[in-house]
């Protein structure tokens, strides 16, 4: 069951014995507490799983910038602006 139909189940529940004025038996009022304390866990779980996400999805468009950067960064170091390609000269002879 999905954690916010389980709390909004708690939440009808809590609020019909309000409505009839009566008491919570200590063996309910204990099992309502392990319940709350797991959806809470589930809660937490969630929201770290989505802080995930949220970095990666972060990242991933930051590494999409960076390469855009470095390639245009690349281009301009290896043609010159006249047209001209620019080759490297590792001290062999020419030809």
């Amino acid at each position: 069951m999905l954690l916010s139909k389980k709390l909004q189940k708690l939440s009808r529940a809590f609020d019909s014995r309000a409505k009839k004025d009566t008491t919570l038996p200590a063996a309910t009022a204990h099992t309502v507490a392990e319940e709350l304390l797991l959806l809470s866990r589930l809660a937490s779980l969630m929201e770290q799983e989505l802080a995930v996400h949220r970095m990666r999805e972060s990242h991933a468009i930051g590494r999409a910038v960076l390469e855009e950067g470095a390639t245009e960064a690349l281009a301009q170091l290896v043609i010159d602006p006249e047209g001209k390609v620019i080759r490297p000269d590792f001290g062999g002879k020419r030809k």
